[in-house]
């Protein structure tokens, strides 16, 4: 879990932890029930629920692939809640990631 959830600017604290891996986050607001019709091809994404967990207007974080939920870390979640935000991991250089994954023997493409 990254140390910055509990800031006001925990989303540039954020991409600033993951620019050392040649990655940043986009957000994406999906409190509007048609926006996810509008989002490209996703691959894998972090969603933002509302808790139905806590009840206590907390916000929740799954992994999402695609649009679809395919990890809840909370075991005992009981469904997903009211979709607040999708955040979508984005290569800082496209080509770096592609000279990485060659250069451990896979292919990537884009």
């Amino acid at each position: 879990m990254s140390p910055f959830w509990d800031d006001n600017d925990w989303f540039e604290k954020f991409k600033a932890w993951l620019r050392p891996y040649g990655l940043s986050c986009v957000g994406f607001d999906m409190s509007d029930p048609e926006a996810k019709g509008r989002l490209p091809h996703m691959g894998y994404h972090l969603i933002e629920t509302e808790s139905v967990t806590l009840k206590n207007g907390e916000h929740h974080i799954l992994v999402g692939y695609d649009g679809e939920v395919v990890h809840d870390p909370n075991p005992t979640a009981d469904g997903v809640g009211k979709l607040c935000l999708w955040f979508l991991f984005v290569a800082l250089d496209a080509a770096q990631v592609i000279e990485a994954g060659a250069n451990q023997g896979q292919s990537l493409v884009l």
